[in-house]
């Protein structure tokens, strides 16, 4: 997770450096970008925790249908294997 919240960061500094220096809101972005790398990097992250957080939403959300999936198939292979016979397990 950290190495790709770093490349974030990193495209945040390469967009304020190289693509639109213009967009620097305090001062003048090659002398002093610290302030315009804060701002911008904290503008990325809450982008990024909302999109967390709609995830997690999703996610709990279709968590016990997939529950309900996954004992379905475990009681399935319990009860077949279980009512397996000898003669019953030659497929062809």
């Amino acid at each position: 997770m950290l190495p790709r919240i770093l490349k974030y960061c990193r495209s945040t500094v390469m967009l304020q450096l190289y693509i639109a220096p213009e967009l620097a809101i305090f001062g003048d972005v090659h002398h002093d970008p610290w302030n315009n790398f804060r701002l911008y990097g904290t503008i990325v992250m809450l982008v990024l925790t909302l999109i967390v957080a709609v995830g997690v939403k999703f996610v709990q959300m279709f968590a016990p249908i997939s529950l309900a999936c996954v004992i379905i198939s475990f009681l399935s292979i319990v009860i077949g294997a279980c009512l397996a016979t000898a003669e019953s397990t030659n497929i062809w």
